[in-house]
C-alpha cells in the first residue's frame, strides 16, 4: 500500500521503462521487495525441539543474510519469529 500511495517519495516508477507498458513498475517493485524480504533477509532453523507434558522448547538459529544489522534503520524496527503448535490433525 505504501508503494501505491507514495511512489514518488519512495523513488518507485509506476511504469517500468525496461518492460514498456506490459509490466507496471509498481508491481515489479512490490514483487522484488517481497522476494528480497522473503529470501534474502535471513533464515531461521530449528536445531532442537524438546517437549514435555506442559511445554515445548525450541532452540533456533537465526542467520542474518542482509549484510548489515537486522533489522536495520531506526530503533523501533523489530523482527519477530512466530511459531504455531498444531496437533496431529493439522
Amino acid at each position: 500500500m505504501m508503494f501505491e500511495q507514495f511512489p514518488d517519495i519512495l523513488g518507485i516508477r509506476t511504469a517500468d521503462y525496461m518492460y514498456g507498458d506490459a509490466v507496471p513498475g509498481l508491481l515489479t517493485a512490490q514483487s522484488s521487495g517481497y522476494d528480497l524480504a522473503r529470501r534474502e533477509t535471513g533464515t531461521v532453523t530449528v536445531n532442537e525441539l524438546t517437549r514435555t507434558d506442559k511445554t515445548i522448547e525450541a532452540k533456533v538459529e537465526v542467520r542474518n543474510l542482509a549484510g548489515h544489522n537486522l533489522p536495520s534503520g531506526v530503533a523501533f524496527r523489530r523482527a519477530f519469529i512466530t511459531f504455531e503448535a498444531m496437533d496431529a490433525e493439522r
